[in-house]
């Protein structure tokens, strides 16, 4: 009856071991995760911040074009005038 005793307990005493191991894996994985997640959230600021100012810059550059191509239309018109 002891020897069973001893081997149960034995069991008991791996099996709280191997649980042991698996929590501080399980715990080291969560604050991996967290560490992920934080810097995927500042990469993602990031981007929305270089999002905007290409916006910006595509806005501007739509509005040069749209001078542009209506100095190009008065030129155009002016010397048509000229010679025709």
């Amino acid at each position: 009856m002891k020897e069973k005793l001893e081997r149960q307990l034995e069991r008991v005493e791996q099996a709280e071991k191997i649980e042991k191991s698996m929590r501080v894996d399980l715990e080291r994985s969560k604050r991996k995760l967290e560490s992920d997640s934080r810097a995927e959230s500042v990469q993602i600021l990031d981007l929305d911040g270089e999002k905007s100012r290409l916006e910006t810059r595509l806005k501007k550059s739509e509005f040069e074009y749209g001078k542009l191509a209506q100095r190009f239309d008065w030129v155009f018109n002016n010397l048509r005038n000229l010679f025709f």
